[in-house]
């Protein structure tokens, strides 16, 4: 499922996740290029405004968001209107 963070229904619906204790994440390489995508997001972001879509592994499932990367710390990761994420919540980010 494609959630976008424009929709009201979408955005508390993205609120409500709950997220594991654990990253999502086993293996160091695949950290790293998660790490390295998220960058280039906000790189993006930065340059061009451009969106990408983050693909987020909550307890129940797992949900593609399509949004801004506006910064990304080393634990969580801020997406547009003020939506914060755990960063070991995400199992990899798209470029459209």
């Amino acid at each position: 499922m494609m959630l976008t963070l424009k929709s009201e229904t979408d955005l508390q619906t993205i609120r409500q996740f709950k997220y594991h204790d654990t990253d999502v994440l086993d293996k160091p390489q695949d950290r790293i290029k998660r790490a390295s995508s998220l960058m280039k997001a906000a790189l993006l972001d930065t340059m061009s405004g451009s969106e990408a879509i983050v693909i987020i592994q909550s307890v129940n499932e797992v949900n593609k968001v399509r949004s801004r990367v506006i910064a990304v710390g080393n634990e969580r990761v801020m997406l547009e209107r003020g939506v914060s994420i755990p960063l070991g919540s995400i199992r990899d980010v798209e470029f459209p």
